[in-house]
């Protein structure tokens, strides 16, 4: 006999994120895919179709009393870099993304609310609760490169997109956010190349020139090891 939870899943068939970016038949698929995987490996979890939702703005009820660790930003990440291995023309840009966020996160937290205004700008997502939780994602892509002409940069392709310099923005956006004690910067590393020990000096150096704000926890994520460190602003 079929479960409630089976047939949750099963009707995700349908699921589908309106919005810039979210487009395509072959996203859509690999959306729908990714959320069917994601209620398989989590029992507990709920499918949920969003077919109404704002472009600007997706709002999902998840199960209350659980809240993101940063095990699960690393395995969260770990997941996005596997997903986009699977589907490499079609995940690239951090937009790309956000509904494999959104489909990941389901079941994890009480409630998740996307492109949140804040006084400094939009951060990514917001999971609330209790003690809301704030995450913002930069994405290193891939390299595609065309062997006819080796100095094409293709579309969504940066050189630089993790350092510190490029995300003090999104550094000052978490560190100034109003509500909540925990805030994730997840940095998602799809080509490699980056040092530890470089990445560390230069997101502490970022934010130590911000005047004030809470502490954020810089988590990298790339097909080697992962690593995490705080990065606040000067007592």
């Amino acid at each position: 006999m079929e479960s409630s939870h089976d047939a949750e899943c099963r009707d995700s068939s349908s699921y589908r994120f309106v919005g810039g970016g979210f487009g395509g038949i072959e996203v859509e698929e690999a959306v729908t895919r990714f959320y069917q995987i994601r209620c398989v490996e989590a029992k507990a979890g709920h499918c949920h179709d969003n077919r109404s939702a704002r472009p600007e703005t997706v709002s999902i009820a998840m199960n209350s009393g659980k809240y993101l660790n940063i095990q699960d930003v690393i395995d969260l990440g770990t997941t996005l870099i596997k997903t986009a291995d699977l589907y490499p023309m079609q995940f690239v840009t951090e937009k790309d993304f956000f509904p494999l966020v959104v489909a990941y996160l389901t079941g994890r937290v009480p409630a998740l609310e996307t492109e949140v205004a804040t006084k400094d700008g939009r951060i990514d997502f917001q999971l609330k609760g209790t003690n809301p939780t704030w995450l913002e994602l930069a994405v290193q892509p891939r390299h595609f490169v065309d062997k006819n002409a080796p100095d094409l940069r293709l579309p969504g392709y940066t050189r630089v997109s993790l350092p510190a310099s490029q995300n003090r923005r999104e550094l000052q956006k978490l560190m100034n956010a109003p509500t909540g004690k925990t805030r994730y910067l997840l940095l998602v590393d799809l080509n490699g190349g980056y040092k530890r020990a470089t990445l560390i000096k230069q997101y502490k150096a970022e934010a130590a020139k911000i005047t004030q704000g809470k502490t954020v926890r810089v988590v990298y994520v790339s097909r080697k090891d992962p690593f995490h460190f705080k990065a606040a602003a000067l007592p």
